[in-house]
């Protein structure tokens, strides 16, 4: 990573007070509650009509374990600096270790999504053809 500029230092401190934690934390909380909704509505759904849990649920569990993950490792980089500006970064060096925990969980959460829709496909495929 590229150390910043003398302009982009003044500039960070002309805007020292610049804070995007709240943010952080209300898009990472609000988005895994709607996963987490979602996936319950689904095997509630599926219970509720009598259907087997094929391993399109399973899968897509598996990916909600994940971005429960991802979304306290994002928030739990906030301790570290995550959401100021890089000057006022306590601990860069954890906050980078952090963060890639986190995108690590994100991209198998988009693996474990995809894998599920492709599951879904075959059984929604499979009772059409038979």
């Amino acid at each position: 990573m590229k150390h910043p500029t003398p302009a982009q230092i003044s500039y960070m401190r002309a805007h020292i007070d610049d804070d995007r934690r709240p943010w952080l934390i209300g898009t990472n909380v609000t988005f895994v509650v709607m996963a987490v909704i979602s996936v319950c509505m689904r095997f509630w759904a599926r219970k509720k009509i009598g259907v087997w849990l094929g391993i399109d649920d399973w899968l897509i569990c598996g990916a909600a374990f994940c971005i429960i993950c991802h979304g306290s490792f994002v928030i739990s980089t906030i301790q570290y600096g995550m959401g100021r500006h890089v000057i006022l970064a306590a601990n860069a060096r954890m906050m980078a270790v952090t963060n890639l925990v986190a995108m690590t969980f994100y991209n198998v959460c988009l693996t474990l999504t995809k894998l599920s829709i492709l599951a879904l496909y075959a059984r929604m495929f499979r009772r059409a053809n038979s």
